[in-house]
């Protein structure tokens, strides 16, 4: 197994403890358009994760947009952030490295990173999107996402 495939697979495993804890709202559908927030206050962990709506029945959604604001203390670094697909019952497949940019320290005990991103990412019927976040340490301390998609 190569090395990347080994951090990828264990960041599966990490990431099955957080998946469910992230709080969201219905999505906002109107016509053809989607969008969707979630949030997680992830208490200081090393990894946390939202995760968003299962895509309606008979639906597909390209996902076009997406953007979070992540907050950590000072001391770690964002090491990963990806968008995943999950299915219930099943490990997460397809997944998709995203970009971030580490902000300036908002204090000695914050900093702030943000995710942006044009993903162009294809979830079908049942597919229930989710972002990960993995760092250096036990310090992330909120993740939140919007997502704008298609149907």
């Amino acid at each position: 197994m190569s090395f990347s495939r080994w951090i990828r697979t264990t960041f599966s495993v990490l990431g099955l403890v957080t998946l469910g804890s992230a709080a969201h709202g219905a999505p906002f559908i109107a016509g053809t358009y989607y969008e969707e927030n979630a949030s997680n206050g992830c208490a200081g962990t090393i990894n946390c994760s939202v995760l968003f709506s299962a895509i309606p029945e008979g639906k597909a959604v390209l996902l076009v947009r997406l953007t979070c604001s992540v907050r950590v203390s000072k001391a770690v670094r964002l090491l990963r952030v990806e968008l995943g697909l999950s299915r219930p019952g099943n490990l997460p497949i397809r997944f998709q490295d995203l970009p971030f940019i580490d902000t300036v320290a908002a204090n000695s005990l914050q900093r702030f990173y943000v995710v942006e991103s044009d993903p162009h990412f294809l979830l079908g019927t049942g597919a229930r999107p989710f972002v990960r976040v993995l760092t250096t340490g036990n310090a992330l301390t909120n993740l939140d996402c919007h997502v704008v998609g298609q149907r």
